[in-house]
């Protein structure tokens, strides 16, 4: 063999790692009839489901019939997704979708910060972790660092360390609680 052959063959195997490496990632978005909403990727399709993997959710398979639209994110928005991820403002992408049941429906939303909405029950949130309830997840103990907005459906009681307890309806965002009530 010769020596500038194997040159070129290792310089051209190092420049298609190196695309591999910083090419963007490419996320999948499946909402559900319900309103949820993963962020992941799709892994398999057949008539009846869909393989989803999303960060938080894991591995899930879901019928076709509890979905609602499957979108295929282009690799460029997958970028500016992990952008985010890596440390971006939230104003640059909070007003990009909302689920329409939030405010409406009666179910306690959470965003996490990865851009998937959960629709579910709010038990608590304490000593920076949020439990929470959904019907597919079930029960979910999260660190509040991997929130970013949460929506509660229902007027509650809410104590803040040295304040007095107020009651009702919560909105996060953005490490801001409103309360909105009497």
């Amino acid at each position: 063999m010769m020596p500038g052959f194997q040159a070129r063959k290792s310089f051209q195997l190092t420049a298609v790692i190196c695309l591999w490496l910083i090419s963007p990632v490419k996320a999948d978005v499946l909402l559900g009839v319900n309103g949820e909403r993963l962020v992941g990727t799709i892994l398999e399709e057949t008539a009846d489901s869909v393989v989803f993997q999303s960060e938080i959710g894991g591995r899930v398979t879901v019928l076709r019939s509890r979905i609602r639209e499957l979108q295929r994110t282009p690799a460029t928005q997958g970028a500016q997704t992990n952008a985010f991820q890596a440390g971006q403002p939230a104003a640059s992408m909070s007003g990009l979708w909302q689920p329409p049941g939030v405010g409406k429906d009666g179910f306690d939303w959470l965003q996490l910060k990865s851009d998937e909405w959960l629709k579910g029950h709010l038990d608590y949130v304490q000593d920076k972790k949020v439990q929470f309830e959904s019907d597919k997840l079930e029960n979910l103990t999260l660190d509040f660092k991997d929130v970013r907005r949460l929506y509660s459906a229902k007027p509650m009681f809410i104590k803040f360390d040295q304040l007095e307890q107020v009651f009702g309806t919560v909105i996060v965002s953005n490490d801001v609680v409103e309360v909105i009530g009497p």
